[in-house]
């Protein structure tokens, strides 16, 4: 429960970061809870967003932050195994990074 509750509490702390005025964060926060209205261009990001790679995605990502150890359980007790499938995966995240087109950095737009 408590892991939830600063999940969203960062979430909803994120978009007053972001934005750029107070009444801007509040409308973010409606779309959020689904109360704002939605545009007509919505659809079109619907049709990019909700595709069977980006809700498996979802999945994998989702389960992988709740369902498997955090790294303190996963590192306490190093062996070669755990050291090599952490490198591998270090390599492969690292060359799926290399393999995009454009990665601007995260800052880039304030």
């Amino acid at each position: 429960m408590r892991v939830a509750l600063t999940f969203l509490i960062v979430c909803v702390s994120w978009v007053f970061f972001r934005a750029k005025t107070l009444p801007e964060a509040l409308a973010y926060l409606e779309s959020m809870a689904g109360v704002a209205h939605a545009g007509p261009a919505s659809d079109v990001v619907a049709g990019a967003i909700y595709t069977p790679y980006h809700a498996a995605m979802f999945v994998v990502a989702a389960l992988t932050v709740w369902a498997l150890p955090n790294t303190w359980a996963f590192t306490n007790r190093l062996s070669l195994g755990r050291a090599a499938s952490g490198m591998a995966l270090l390599a492969l995240s690292v060359l799926m990074m290399w393999t995009q087109t454009v990665n601007p950095f995260l800052y880039f737009q304030f």
